[in-house]
């Protein structure tokens, strides 16, 4: 039986900041449809992340790899 090749690390921009405040629903008086200061974007391995649905109805991440991956040198060898 022969291994499958490694899947190639992919990377992805995710956000994160607190909960309301992804939602669109802090009071920090941010423009209509926008985040507000205290959302930040980070670069994350798409292929090693971790997601699940949650009630929103949107993605939750619940394991962010970080980008660079560390998987990546493993799966190139």
């Amino acid at each position: 039986m022969s291994e499958l090749p490694a899947v190639a690390c992919t990377p992805a921009v995710s956000v994160a900041g607190d909960m309301l405040c992804l939602e669109f629903e802090c009071d920090h008086g941010a423009p209509e449809g926008q985040y507000c200061a205290e959302v930040r974007e980070e670069q994350i391995c798409d292929t090693h992340s971790i997601s699940a649905a949650a009630e929103s109805g949107w993605d939750e991440i619940t394991h962010a790899e970080p980008w660079p991956c560390r998987f990546a040198t493993e799966a190139a060898s």
